[in-house]
């Protein structure tokens, strides 16, 4: 540093500290190691130092004739003829530079060129600053350089929102990927903030195919055919759909074809069927047809009804009342008939001497119900009543007939109604009481919801009353204050975050100022994070003054998070995003996103 500052030869500086340090000047320090040289170090007596300072900041007629930022910025030009193309990370080491850069330079009062500092590149897409610093092992010194580029970043919101905003996405999108340093970009890719805001380039699906992670690669690649042209569209497409078909968990490969199913085209329709052929559940290989039926042409939907047809293991009776009732309405007229009555003797053929038994014939013949003819239904809807009806445990026979209510007459309706009702109020544990009255909730006409109310009141668990209340909330919204009261008294940090988020979309603006405190009063910073982001699009709604300190709260929560639950947790923040920084924040947002999986991918 003395070298640089004084524009001498590395030797000449050693004598000259030396000789200050001989006059007491300058006090000795430990010696560092610069590459596989050792060089003696100094540093200034504090009383030295005070005085130094005093000349420095004080008027140029008494003191040095020099401001102290005027010196750091003096100190800064010199060690910048030493850059590379003038970009910081091209600094040779010194054994000070590195660790100090940025405090001279917001000394110096270039708050502009930290930002520049941590967005500097070095090809084939690695961050420049981090990678000098990772070989001098000091890797510690850029997470202190992110940090005070945020502070910076929300100092400067008053004079630039956008930019202010933009960067304080960018340096908490890197804290959370240098916490975790995972080895997959996020599912998400910011889809829902890609539309309106920005296309995605070519380039983006390199990137996604650079995944090690099938389900993390079908659902970014995904995403990115919504926003590509037609010609990269169906590429994209064929690889989403390659990806599905080795994600190891099953439920996970369902879900990724359900995400898949409406963008394919004809020609990728037979893949996604063999898909669902091959899901060794019964149960997912259900939903699997349900989800691509619509989608079949003629051909394909013989085929399956031939899958449909085809269960032959434990529940296969419901399976395939459930998948005849998935494809029947998309057959050919002279089809339909005779696969109803497949379906219907199947969901008749489930035996209900057990508990389970009774709660599958009460489901498949349900099923069945809304696909036939009003003619045969009232005789089928006497069968369903009459499983639900044997269900023995109360919370589940409480939800069968509350499924089966609105196919009922009304007469009908009213008998069954009280029923289920009855059921749950009859549910002896608060967690099954709490979701019988949840399910049913929607469906009570006003006559029944002050016993229902009394019924969640009843609940002795927190947490259990406040699933019970918010549900009946939307039937009685001056339960609301009430059910935001059981929210708050719930201990489990977990619990209340889950209440909160329920709540959230029911809270009058009155609660909202409550809500908040209660969110950041959560402990651990996922589920604070989780209700902070299910309150997100009420927080948009408030004055900048009032949101402003609590987006940085949020933000900062959510940077602890790794970084693939991060990103589509900020996502959820979008509306907030765009109150204080507008559309144009959301895009810059999208392209920190692309710069961070490219640096840390």
């Amino acid at each position: 540093m003395a070298a640089t500052l004084w524009g001498v030869e590395e030797a000449e500086a050693a004598n000259r500290l030396e000789l200050l340090c001989n006059d007491a000047l300058l006090l000795p320090s430990p010696p560092i190691q610069v590459g596989k040289r050792t060089w003696p170090a100094y540093h200034l007596d504090q009383l030295l130092h005070d005085v130094a300072r005093r000349l420095l900041t004080t008027n140029q007629t008494t003191g040095l004739g020099i401001p102290l930022a005027k010196g750091h910025a003096e100190l800064l030009k010199r060690y910048r003829v030493r850059t590379q193309s003038k970009l910081w990370h091209t600094l040779a080491d010194d054994g000070y530079i590195h660790a100090r850069l940025t405090w001279h330079l917001k000394q110096a009062g270039w708050g502009d060129e930290i930002h520049k500092l941590l967005r500097e590149e070095i090809s084939p897409g690695c961050n420049g600053w981090h990678e000098a610093c990772k070989r001098l092992g000091q890797t510690a010194i850029v997470v202190a350089d992110v940090a005070l580029a945020w502070q910076l970043a929300e100092d400067l919101f008053e004079d630039d929102p956008l930019r202010a905003i933009a960067l304080q996405c960018r340096y908490a999108l890197i804290v959370s990927t240098l916490n975790s340093l995972s080895a997959d970009l996020p599912p998400p890719l910011l889809g829902a903030l890609l539309q309106k805001y920005v296309r995605v380039p070519k380039q983006g699906l390199a990137h996604a195919l650079q995944s090690s992670n099938p389900e993390t690669k079908a659902i970014l690649l995904t995403e990115i055919s919504d926003y590509s042209p037609q010609n990269l569209k169906e590429e994209a497409l064929q690889k989403a759909l390659a990806a599905t078909k080795v994600i190891q968990y099953e439920q996970d490969r369902l879900n990724a074809l359900k995400s898949l199913v409406l963008k394919l085209p004809p020609s990728l329709l037979p893949e996604a069927l063999a898909i669902a052929r091959a899901m060794p559940s019964g149960i997912t290989r259900v939903e699997a047809l349900k989800s691509l039926a619509p989608k079949l042409p003629p051909n394909l939907l013989l085929e399956a009804l031939t899958i449909a047809k085809a269960f032959s293991h434990r529940n296969s009776e419901y399976c395939r009342a459930l998948a005849l009732s998935a494809v029947v309405d998309f057959l050919p007229e002279k089809l339909k008939a005779e696969v109803l009555e497949d379906a219907l003797n199947a969901a008749k053929a489930i035996p209900s001497k057990e508990f389970r038994d009774n709660v599958y014939r009460a489901g498949a013949l349900t099923a069945v119900a809304d696909k036939l003819p009003e003619e045969l239904q009232a005789e089928v809807l006497e069968d369903i009543l009459t499983a639900a009806r044997a269900i023995e445990e109360d919370w589940c026979r409480a939800i069968a007939l509350s499924d089966l209510a609105d196919k009922l007459p009304e007469k009908l309706q009213a008998e069954v109604l009280p029923e289920a009702l009855a059921a749950a109020r009859a549910s002896e544990e608060d967690w099954s009481q709490a979701i019988a009255l949840s399910v049913l909730a929607p469906k009570l006409p006003p006559d029944l919801l002050p016993e229902a109310l009394a019924a969640a009141r009843d609940i002795q668990s927190e947490s259990d009353r406040a699933t019970a209340l918010i549900a009946l909330a939307s039937k009685l919204p001056e339960v609301i204050p009430e059910a935001f009261a059981a929210t708050r008294a719930i201990q489990s940090d977990h619990a209340r975050a889950s209440a909160l988020s329920a709540l959230a979309p029911k809270l009058p603006p009155d609660l909202l100022p409550e809500a908040l405190v209660t969110a950041r009063g959560i402990r651990f910073e996922r589920d604070r994070a989780s209700a902070l982001i299910a309150l997100g699009s009420q927080m948009s709604k408030m004055q900048t003054g009032e949101l402003l300190p609590l987006w940085q709260n949020t933000l900062h929560s959510l940077s602890f998070q790794p970084h693939r639950d991060f990103v589509p947790n900020l996502l959820a923040l979008a509306s907030v995003i765009c109150a204080l920084g507008g559309r144009a924040a959301v895009a810059e947002v999208v392209i920190a996103l692309q710069d961070v999986g490219r640096w840390w991918p």
